[in-house]
């Protein structure tokens, strides 16, 4: 099975406030994994880099999660 999860990672500051747009970018991952028995269990990690550096005390916030079965077609939105 082919996997593929997109998200929108964000740099946000202590204040709450939302990122200007080169502290906002879209990440993807995917990997093929194998079914057994009707049933595919995977791990994928999405590494999110800016530049300038999200350090503390910003932290990185997803948003716009989608994991997307690519063989079947499916699309299932988390956030």
């Amino acid at each position: 099975m082919h996997i593929v999860v997109t998200a929108t990672a964000e740099c946000i500051n202590p204040g709450q406030h939302h990122p200007k747009a080169e502290n906002k970018a879209s990440f993807s991952a995917e990997g093929l994994f194998p079914v057994q028995n009707g049933r595919a269990d995977f791990s994928l990690t999405l590494t999110a880099t800016f530049q300038p550096d999200c350090s503390p005390p910003m932290t990185v916030q997803y948003t716009s999660i989608t994991v997307t079965d690519v063989d079947h077609n499916v699309t299932k939105r988390l956030l």
